[in-house]
């Protein structure tokens, strides 16, 4: 996940390894206890603001601050060598001549992305693929069908290639309905940047908005048998 996120880190000090900090912090007892008590209980967030109380220790936050900046500096000399990741994406969106149209990143909130597409590359990403085992685990059916959709994209065990994996519809299914039944966020929020109403509810400015993604997953209104793990639904 770090190559994705940074590509080769050698802009970082040798001995220095950004995946490693940010693991060894969320497996800390501060981390888990902040986190659960601001998704169980959201309206504590801005107690917590007033009484500095943050869920990153600012050793955490500077090393972060300090490293990306780092590796924008370089990047941003080092014009010749074209590189592909999601770090570099973010300041060719900064540089980019279409700002008028979009609002730019800022500094932090390049270091504050960083820091979210390592902690997603963990725990979310494993235990997608362990419930998408299980699923093929309880239905045989569907295991057998992808293993042939497997077989017919990579013949005599070809290694798989990016083109090839987007071609393939069923593998595609069985990801999004095993997303379906366990998604990876039980809810989202999102901050409404200007007053709007939506279906004769008025939503302020500044009012939080949580969407219920683990229910909308299984209502019965949307999805014909919302509990079973239908493919090809």
């Amino acid at each position: 996940m770090q190559f994705c996120c940074f590509g080769h880190c050698k802009d970082v000090e040798a001995d220095t390894d950004l995946t490693a900090v940010v693991v060894k912090f969320a497996f800390s007892l501060c981390f888990p206890l902040f986190f659960f008590l601001t998704v169980l209980f959201p309206f504590l967030t801005p107690i917590f603001e007033l009484l500095n109380i943050w869920m990153f220790p600012k050793s955490v936050i500077n090393f972060f601050t300090k490293s990306v900046k780092r590796m924008k500096e370089s990047r941003l000399k080092d014009k010749q060598k074209h590189r592909v990741d999601l770090l570099q994406l973010m300041i060719n969106s900064q540089n980019s001549k279409e700002t008028d149209t979009h609002k730019a990143l800022s500094d932090l909130e390049l270091v504050a992305q960083s820091v979210i597409f390592i902690f997603a590359g963990y725990e979310p990403t494993s235990t997608s693929l362990s419930f998408l085992v299980y699923e093929l685990a309880t239905h045989p059916d569907v295991q057998q069908k992808l293993q042939e959709e497997i077989d017919a994209t990579f013949p005599n065990k070809a290694p798989p290639t990016y083109d090839a994996l987007v071609q393939m519809e069923y593998l595609d299914m069985v990801l999004n309905e095993t997303l379906r039944l366990y998604p990876i966020a039980g809810r989202l929020e999102r901050v409404c940047k200007r007053d709007v109403e939506i279906s004769g509810v008025l939503i302020p400015k500044g009012t939080v908005v949580m969407v219920p993604t683990f229910t909308l997953h299984r209502d019965l209104d949307l999805w014909p048998e919302p509990e079973e793990f239908h493919p090809e639904r």
